[in-house]
């Protein structure tokens, strides 16, 4: 279990809980911090108790990889044409692969990202400096140019927890073909990053097991890796009741400005 320093959002104060293991603990946590995010848990917020507290909830599927397996077995498990293939491909060319190195290129890449895909708003410096203090930044370079960065929550020694995976654009016709090969080849330099430092558990993130999903071909990205599927739950928990109709009210107009801004730009 990972509990975040607390922070503020909206002007009041906010934690994330991940993976906890014992409703009790976010009760404690409710006491003196106002928002907290309960990621990744394996009880729902009305088994832990908690409904009543609840703002919002959401099941979450995710993918994950057993770090205590062999390599050859982990390498076995690969999906061979999707993904064996494109990493053996990416591994004949001289590539570098940077931890918590280049880090202001991985910043760069990443709000480059966020811009054209226009799925959230901009990453804040805040949120930049927290990924800092609580995880690890990995990015792949070629030729000098960084084509994938990744930002991975550190839960030790359990888990390891992708947050942000980010590419470079694919106009770019020096590195356009070997954007997906080289992003493979990152996440499995990180399953071999974190094996060798005896974590437990790469963790992919959200998969979306309905085809009609749009993000549905993310989670078939992830699943090729060979992980191991289950399903998860997160949710927010605000004590005080006013508090929770405002959170609410804040968070569904933000919502529909991204959502709008995501009109606007395909449109433009």
């Amino acid at each position: 279990m990972l509990i975040l320093p607390v922070g503020k959002r909206h002007g009041l104060s906010y934690t994330q809980i991940w993976y906890p293991t014992d409703p009790g603990v976010i009760r404690t946590v409710m006491q003196s911090v106002t928002t907290v995010a309960v990621c990744n848990s394996s009880f729902d917020a009305q088994s832990a108790g908690l409904l009543n507290f609840r703002s919002k909830w959401e099941d979450w599927w995710t993918t994950y990889i057993r770090l205590e397996l062999p390599p050859d077995e982990l390498r076995r498990r690969l999906d061979p044409k999707s993904c064996r293939y494109e990493i053996r491909k990416s591994e004949k060319i001289p590539c570098v692969v940077s931890v918590n190195d280049r880090t202001d290129d991985a910043y760069d890449l990443i709000q480059n990202f966020i811009k054209r895909k226009g799925y959230r708003n901009p990453m804040t410096t805040t949120e930049w400096k927290e990924y800092r203090r609580t995880g690890d930044i990995h990015s792949i370079q070629l030729d000098g140019q960084t084509i994938a960065a990744h930002v991975i929550l550190l839960d030790p020694p359990e888990r390891t927890r992708l947050l942000i995976s980010a590419t470079c654009s694919r106009k770019d016709e020096k590195f356009r073909h070997w954007v997906g090969p080289m992003n493979r080849r990152l996440h499995w330099e990180e399953i071999l990053f974190y094996k060798s430092r005896s974590y437990a558990e790469y963790d992919f993130g959200g998969i979306w097991p309905d085809p009609a999903n749009q993000f549905h071909s993310i989670g078939k990205f992830k699943t090729s890796f060979g992980g191991e599927v289950k399903k998860l739950h997160n949710f927010v928990v605000i004590k005080n009741p006013l508090l929770r109709t405002a959170w609410k009210t804040a968070r569904a107009a933000k919502r529909t400005a991204v959502y709008l801004k995501s009109i606007i730009r395909r449109r433009g």
